[in-house]
């Protein structure tokens, strides 16, 4: 909100800005009048009664106006923005993201792939997204590129726009509190221009394949244990419990922001992930050391 980098988050930016100089010279002008009072009509040693006066009509009626055509005209500076950032309703969104305890889902409609926890737009384009919940309240919000909008169970047709001005990584985060691990509901937003963008749709849109035979082999450990149960991974599994880590490995960080994503941090995360955040649904798994590190060698080749 401090540093915007798109319309949106610009028209946001100027209303909060021009409020905070509007409340400062409002401040300044009270507490100048009181400092001017309490040395103008100060005592002197002189004790008689000061003067009484009943009222001022013009000074009440002025006094009235004032803060309510202040209030008026903030109300028509939101309106302003209202409308500035109001997402279209007859179009189908570019992106859906739906909030869970404590991660992200990223699908990608039109190209047909999803993701998780790191969201990818091309830079100069406005990017209109569908944001639901799936299981309690949630709130989706990029400071740097547009404003708040809550997540609510049971009702998906919240719409946003989303735009950056340059390219960049923006950090968002839940802004709801929605149980234990709320903090580190995090998500990151990259801006590329359009020709990286497309390359990497292009290589979300491919089923990344095990590199060399330890990342083959973890392939084969990844299926006999229940991680197919709850992952999807292109060409092995659809399910959708928890995030799609079919290109894992291209990701900068795990447990939605709380690591980032090496070889040794995804070791830890898969022996024993509440240790790292706890109260997360995933299992720990005790796994052999050869096991471990073909499994890992295999998650970091999906990029």
């Amino acid at each position: 909100m401090l540093d915007p980098n798109s319309p949106q988050a610009q028209s946001i930016a100027n209303l909060f800005n021009g409020s905070m100089l509007l409340g400062t010279a409002i401040f300044m002008l009270v507490t100048g009048l009181v400092l001017y009072v309490l040395w103008r009509y100060r005592s002197r040693g002189d004790t008689a009664e000061p003067r009484q006066y009943p009222g001022n009509r013009r000074l009440e009626i002025a006094w009235t106006i004032a803060p309510a055509l202040i209030v008026a005209g903030l109300f028509g500076w939101q309106l302003d923005v209202m409308r500035d950032t109001a997402p279209p309703a007859d179009r189908p969104p570019d992106i859906i993201v739906t909030g869970y305890s404590w991660w992200w889902r990223v699908e990608y409609p039109k190209a047909g792939f999803v993701t998780a926890n790191e969201i990818h737009i091309p830079v100069g384009r406005q990017v209109l997204f569908q944001l639901q919940a799936a299981d309690v309240i949630h709130n989706f919000w990029v400071p740097d590129l547009g404003p708040k909008r809550d997540m609510i169970p049971g009702h998906p047709n919240n719409t946003v726009w989303l735009a950056a001005d340059r390219p960049g990584v923006y950090l968002g985060a839940c802004s709801e509190y929605c149980g234990l691990q709320h903090a580190w509901m995090r998500l990151r937003v990259v801006a590329q221009p359009q020709a990286e963008y497309d390359a990497w749709i292009q290589q979300q849109q491919t089923a990344a394949t095990p590199a060399d035979a330890e990342a083959a082999r973890g392939a084969e450990v990844f299926q006999n244990l229940t991680c197919v149960n709850c992952h999807a991974i292109t060409g092995i599994s659809n399910a959708q419990a928890g995030p799609d880590l079919s290109h894992v490995g291209g990701r900068a960080t795990l447990g939605a922001g709380i690591i980032e994503n090496t070889p040794a941090n995804l070791s830890r995360w898969i022996a024993n992930p509440h240790d790292i955040k706890s109260g997360v649904q995933m299992p720990g798994y005790q796994l052999s050391e050869a096991d471990l590190r073909a499994l890992v060698a295999y998650l970091g080749s999906l990029k």
